[in-house]
């Protein structure tokens, strides 16, 4: 099973650093991607679209104020491509 998380910034690099294996993750900022990317299994991906299409579950670790934003972007898939959510 193939974990992707959306969202790598405390709690999802925290998780990420936890489970130390490999899955992918969609962060907006750059540098932690980098770093994340250096120091673990995890690879970042450039789009929410790869992330969702890559991964069997979806963590969701992000922020409660962008959460209204990313639920609205993962409506945009189509039905087959959905996937199980962890919050």
């Amino acid at each position: 099973m193939v974990v992707g998380f959306i969202g790598a910034g405390n709690m999802g690099g925290a998780y990420i650093n936890a489970l130390n294996k490999e899955l992918y993750f969609y962060e907006t900022n750059k540098e932690r991607i980098k770093e994340l990317e250096e120091n673990t299994l995890g690879k970042g991906v450039e789009t929410l679209k790869e992330l969702v299409e890559k991964s069997d579950i979806l963590v969701l670790a992000i922020k409660p104020q962008i959460l209204d934003r990313v639920l609205d972007d993962l409506k945009e898939f189509p039905a087959d491509v959905k996937k199980h959510f962890g919050f």
